[in-house]
């Protein structure tokens, strides 16, 4: 089971992308 942040990315990974 993926953690939340695969679906909801956190503004600190779209920081990152």
């Amino acid at each position: 089971m993926p953690p939340p942040s695969y679906f909801f990315p956190s503004p600190v990974t779209r920081r990152r992308t």
